[in-house]
């Protein structure tokens, strides 16, 4: 699935990205969307990458969200 296929507010993480990091989609913002990884940091993932949309991580902070 393309990201921008996904729905907002979903857990994901990259579909060739073989560290198995989750991120936290919000939104998208043009090109790019709005993420964050389990440590609240932001990251802006290219909209057209493939992820796979994932279960909420038991190890996830609720105030990150």
């Amino acid at each position: 699935m393309k990201l921008y296929e996904c729905p907002r507010h979903s857990y994901i993480k990259i579909d060739y990205d073989s560290t198995g990091t989750i991120y936290f989609f919000e939104n998208l913002d043009g090109m790019y969307s709005f993420c964050r990884d389990q440590y609240g940091n932001i990251v802006y993932l290219a909209a057209y990458i493939n992820i796979i949309v994932v279960d909420k991580p038991e190890n996830w902070d609720e105030k990150d969200e």
